[in-house]
């Protein structure tokens, strides 16, 4: 720059003009003699700056001939950060991980509200004792949710966000299985010291389904000898949602015992209703901060706020009183607000104005004992879009919303179509489902859009008779209608190759194609038997199931296989066996598939062709799957010799525990088996999966069921019984 500032010195000058050439032209560094000649004639003092410019010029072009060989040296050391990183990330992709189970921006309050709630949650986490656990406890639609989403995405761009996982019931995935091992990837992300002690972690620990071994592998030691100042904040939101008391029983052991096992500045924020259990496990806890929704003190000022930004764009139709109306009614729950707002903005019936839904909301009147808030706002709202007095609107209400209420995973218009058997069109579904924008997701959206329930709230509502009076939606009935459509589906769709694949000599690829990319046949090859088990026994339906298994079993397994879903076979299959009722044959054919898929589920998981090439040929000789099929299978591999009668009475070898196996027992039902072990841990297992329920102080040395098979006593070395 300087020497830039000496040639503008002399830029006027004559004689600049010479040593302009002489340096851009001509060969200075050879014959520097004319340049210093012409630079004395313009001025006499500058021997010195010549020679620092000279020196300058002179490094310069040395770091231009090492250049390349630098460039060469930067770019192979990216090349080896990004092999080594591509390698990082393919350990972490064999992670269970809930995609999408992150927090939201566009469900974070308004701005403005809150705010005194939103401060004491930071002041928590920048002032904390020895609490490691803020749990946030409050009724459906008080907003703690929107709550959780706030804080989460202020300390996301912190960079003090960890991790925020929220539960849905709408979402299969977002089960207690799923939490620590997303919780787990998404800290690797943050932190390479975590990345790189999951990357040494086994197969088996990276991909185990038991709750307790994840956070112990993936958190636990993964986070050992952490480097890392300031506080890491997991956000967990609906923690009701994850399941029934049974299924989140051992998060919550790990919560109220476990917990303190990870480096001191993690800290975790939870946020659910006030369940029994999750108050009895942890608000008493010493490690953990509870703080209630009920006792925010600016709920009516934030609901106000809240109504009043919504309103306001209908110009002057609203005024302040008309926002105080609503909050009154609001009982102070913002999923109340919420609603209520989107039913006056939104379309109503022909010929209803937004004061006119106002009215119908704010001057509901109901005799005797008032129902609560959200009732009787569910209530009014559907009252105002349905006319249940006729018969046709009333069969395609329940018959319409019933299967998005009861469905596994959330359906879109097109696939519910196919689901209900095409008796009802598009234009059909949606004039039910159109209207009701302020209650779900996705009602007004493309036909391929996934609909859910805005709040479970709704779903309580609804599937709650003296609740919900004629809109009732009887969960048996839609069930067993998703069942039966389930299985006329596969019946019409499934076939060889469903997957379309090419070879049998690669995996499956990662994306799913052919006619699996069909929404309805996919979620009706992985959630039959979720609906089974609601539905009573039904000839007709036997008789369905039945062609099923003896026309379209292999073609089923392929399916699973393509949509990674091989473990949701076996499950469904017991149920089907217990279901079956009269047919001896049938519940015979039933078990054998289900020790069919249970032997061969790692070759069928990896490649659906292995069904054909490594499973069926291999049966035992007994095998009532392959008596039926083989025969149909002309070009398949036979078995000359050694072929085994039947399958081997080991059934399955179940590993979880990290000590001796010192007790076990069956319940009385027989489908689970409780086991004690000296890792201080009592277990209860299924055929897939097992799960920690409980933590002694030292040995565990035997364990037992009640009568009843609700609950387990144990004893322990620590001079202990615990039930």
């Amino acid at each position: 720059m300087e020497c830039g500032y000496f040639l503008k010195k002399y830029a006027d000058d004559k004689t600049f003009g010479e040593i302009y050439f002489l340096l851009i032209i001509g060969d200075w560094e050879c014959n520097p003699a004319p340049v210093v000649r012409a630079l004395k004639n313009a001025t006499s003092n500058t021997d010195e700056l010549i020679q620092e410019f000279k020196t300058i010029f002179e490094s310069l072009q040395q770091a231009f001939g090492n250049h390349a060989v630098l460039q060469t040296q930067i770019l192979s050391t990216q090349i080896i950060n990004d092999l080594k990183s591509a390698g990082k990330y393919e350990y972490l992709n064999n992670i269970p991980y809930a995609a999408g189970a992150s927090f939201q921006p566009s469900k974070a309050c308004l701005p403005g509200t809150r705010q005194a709630l939103l401060d004491d949650i930071l002041t928590w986490i920048n002032n904390n004792d020895d609490s490691r656990i803020l749990l946030l406890t409050g009724a459906a639609g008080t907003g703690k949710s929107a709550v959780a989403h706030t804080i989460a995405g202020h300390l996301k761009t912190l960079g003090q966000l960890g991790s925020s996982f929220c539960f849905s019931r709408d979402h299969s995935d977002r089960s207690p299985d799923q939490l620590f091992s997303t919780i787990a990837v998404d800290l690797a992300y943050h932190n390479q010291h975590i990345m790189q002690s999951l990357n040494k972690l086994d197969p088996a620990s990276r991909t185990s389904a038991d709750v307790s071994a994840q956070f112990q592998s993936l958190l636990v030691q993964a986070t050992q000898n952490l480097d890392m100042m300031g506080p890491l904040i997991i956000v967990i939101d609906a923690l009701d949602e994850s399941g029934d008391v049974h299924a989140r029983r051992s998060i919550l052991n790990i919560f109220s015992t476990e917990i303190k096992s990870l480096p001191a500045n993690f800290q975790i924020i939870l946020t659910s209703r006030p369940e029994q259990d999750v108050i009895q496990k942890l608000a008493n806890c010493p490690h953990v901060k509870h703080m209630s929704m009920e006792d925010v003190q600016t709920t009516r000022q934030d609901i106000e706020k809240y109504i009043s930004s919504e309103l306001k764009p209908l110009g002057n139709t609203f005024n302040k009183k008309d926002y105080q109306v609503l909050v009154e009614k609001s009982g102070n729950l913002f999923q109340w607000a919420f609603v209520a707002c989107h039913t006056i903005i939104g379309s109503g019936k022909a010929g209803s104005t937004a004061r006119y839904r106002f009215s119908q909301i704010s001057d509901e009147v109901h005799s005797g004992l008032a129902p609560a808030p959200l009732d009787q706002l569910y209530s009014t709202v559907l009252n105002s879009l349905f006319e249940m007095d006729d018969d046709h609107v009333k069969d395609q209400f329940h018959n319409i919303l019933g299967p998005i209420v009861i469905a596994h995973e959330p359906l879109s218009i097109d696939s519910l179509k196919i689901l209900l058997q095409e008796k009802y069109s598009i234009e059909e579904i949606k004039s039910i489902l159109g209207y009701m924008g302020a209650l779900l997701y996705g009602a007004t959206g493309p036909n391929t859009t996934p609909i859910r329930l805005l709040h479970t709230s709704f779903r309580d509502y609804l599937m709650d008779q003296d609740r919900s009076r004629e809109f009732y939606i009887n969960e048996v009935d839609h069930h067993q209608q998703l069942c039966y459509a389930s299985m006329k589906i596969m019946l019409k769709y499934l076939h060889f190759n469903i997957g379309d694949l090419v070879t049998s000599h690669r995996p499956n690829p990662e994306k799913i194609q052919g006619q699996l990319d069909n929404l309805s046949l996919s979620y009706s090859c992985c959630y039959w038997g979720y609906h089974l088990q609601e539905v009573p026994y039904e000839e007709d339906l036997s008789k369905c199931m039945g062609v099923w298994l003896k026309h379209k079993l292999l073609y089923w397994f392929e399916a699973l296989s393509v949509l990674r879903k091989v473990n949701a076979a076996r499950p469904a299959l017991l149920k089907l066996e217990q279901w079956f009722q009269v047919s001896l044959e049938l519940k015979g054919f039933t078990r054998d598939a289900a020790q069919f898929i249970l032997y061969f589920s790692v070759p069928i998981s990896a490649c659906a062709a292995h069904i054909y090439l490594s499973a069926l040929p291999f049966c035992p000789e007994q095998s009532l799957v392959a008596r039926h099929y083989l025969p149909s299978m002309a070009h398949t591999l036979r078995v000359e010799t050694g072929q085994i009668q039947s399958w081997p009475a080991t059934q399955m070898q179940i590993a979880g525990h990290g000590g001796w196996v010192t007790s076990v027992g069956f319940s009385p039902d027989g489908k689970q088996i409780v086991s004690g072990s000296g890792d201080k841990t009592i277990r209860i297992w299924d055929a897939q999966t097992g799960e920690a329920v409980g933590r002694h102080e030292d040995w565990v040395t035997s364990v037992g069921f009640s009568p009843d098979g609700k609950q387990i006593v144990s004893g322990s070395y620590d001079q202990t019984i615990r039930i």
